[in-house]
């Protein structure tokens, strides 16, 4: 699926825009949060379709569970373990006093609790969403049977909608939707268009994903409403979200789907998928950047948040760090991901 490398690409961009770039009114868009929104439903499709395969298998319930998370420690652990120890080791800020907090995944829970960033990577917030929800989704998509997949995605929908409503109504911080229940839509999104891909009677919902009109129509609706985002509280907090997902969902089925597609293709551009390839380490390194460079004797002030060359050269760098995180140390542990092996058990599991 050449064109989801593309969209990882598009993704970890858009996230790098709000972090760096100079220009407030383009930050007050949250082009971050559409790219984390897309990241989530590119993790829930992807993910779903790996547990479906688990889950039609002949391996039993544990052996499916060792080889999974084992691949996922393999592909998500050394790059954020790596970043974490070493922040904390160059005493970057709230690095040494919140290490234990990001190495066990639960940043989103102290940003989300507390009400207030300050955890030194709270950019990690949307790893530990999407770590938990691994966690959870594959005794979803695994243990249960097949034809209750589909009422559990919808279950989810309505979990975040009510968890939203509150969030808006009771007057709690805006930041309490970064924890898992405020996010279950856009992960959820991609397990439904995973499911609806290898179940006739859910064909409805994978024409509409691959329909222009409805892709240009959502697509709008979502551009509406980031435009409402410095102004409206109930868009970011309840309305953000499902337009995202909506929309985001759309643009995923229909980047994966095989064949040539004229409005998408341009997501096949080789160094654009390169960035796609490597988009995980630059999400994960990438805010440690700026306090590090700024300690350089040369910095001038260039990476002050001020600056279109600072923006230009923090993004390089991330890109550059990223590469190398990449060459030299997650490709050559992904060698390593399918040294569990297993015998299949002598029946399938229910489906």
């Amino acid at each position: 699926m050449p064109r989801l490398d593309g969209l990882r690409a598009i993704a970890v961009m858009a996230v790098l825009v709000e972090h760096f770039i100079p220009f407030g009114a383009i930050r007050n868009l949250s082009p971050g949060g559409a790219g984390v929104t897309l990241f989530f439903v590119l993790s829930g499709y992807l993910i779903t379709r790996i547990l479906i395969k688990y889950a039609e298998s002949r391996s039993s319930l544990m052996e499916s569970a060792v080889q999974f998370y084992w691949r996922r420690f393999l592909r998500l652990t050394p790059p954020f373990f790596v970043a974490i120890g070493l922040a904390a080791l160059l005493g970057l800020p709230g690095m040494r006093e919140n290490w234990l907090v990001h190495g066990l995944y639960l940043t989103n829970l102290k940003i989300g609790l507390s009400g207030h960033w300050g955890t030194g990577a709270d950019h990690f917030w949307s790893l530990c969403t999407e770590e938990q929800f691994y966690l959870l989704w594959f005794f979803v998509a695994v243990a249960l049977p097949r034809h209750r997949l589909v009422p559990v995605i919808l279950l989810c929908f309505v979990i975040t909608l009510i968890y939203r409503l509150a969030v808006f109504s009771m007057g709690w911080s805006p930041l309490s939707t970064v924890l898992l229940p405020g996010n279950l839509v856009s992960l959820t999104m991609g397990a439904l268009l995973a499911q609806a891909e290898n179940d006739s009677r859910l064909a409805f919902i994978t024409r509409t994903a691959c329909n222009r009109k409805f892709l240009l129509a959502s697509g709008l609706v979502f551009l509406a409403v980031s435009v409402s985002l410095p102004w409206a509280v109930i868009s970011r907090v309840v309305f953000y979200p499902f337009a995202g997902a909506l929309f985001f969902g759309a643009l995923v089925f229909a980047a994966a789907q095989p064949g040539t597609n004229r409005v998408l293709d341009w997501l096949c551009n080789a160094k654009l998928r390169q960035i796609g390839k490597i988009s995980y380490g630059i999400f994960v390194y990438h805010m440690f950047l700026p306090e590090i460079l700024r300690k350089l004797p040369m910095a001038g002030g260039v990476f002050e948040g001020t600056s279109w060359v600072g923006f230009v050269l923090l993004c390089l760098v991330s890109v550059l760090v990223a590469w190398v995180s990449w060459v030299f140390m997650e490709e050559p542990i992904l060698r390593f991901k399918n040294r569990l092996k297993w015998r299949a058990s002598s029946r399938p599991r229910e489906v």
